[in-house]
């Protein structure tokens, strides 16, 4: 997958000030078949995120990460004691 964080302005339209954020380009999550889902078109007929929608899959990755760590650093015991 490579989906790229992106710094951007986005302007505050009380005031007119633009402020840093950070995000995904939504026609790059879009062309992610299992993520396409979050996508969505604002009555201006631009495309936007549902970053909502991404979270439950981080989660899912975060454990999958957090689980595969766990089973490298417990292999790496096993081999520092001569397993």
């Amino acid at each position: 997958m490579k989906l790229k964080p992106r710094k951007f302005l986005k302007t505050v339209p009380a005031s007119g000030k633009q402020v840093p954020e950070y995000g995904l380009i939504a026609q790059e999550v879009e062309a992610v078949e299992e993520l396409a889902f979050a996508t969505h078109v604002n009555d201006e007929g631009l495309k936007g995120l549902h970053y909502r929608s991404l979270d439950t899959l981080t989660l899912a990755a975060l454990q999958d990460l957090a689980r595969a760590v766990r089973n490298l650093a417990e292999r790496v015991v096993a081999l520092e004691n001569g397993a």
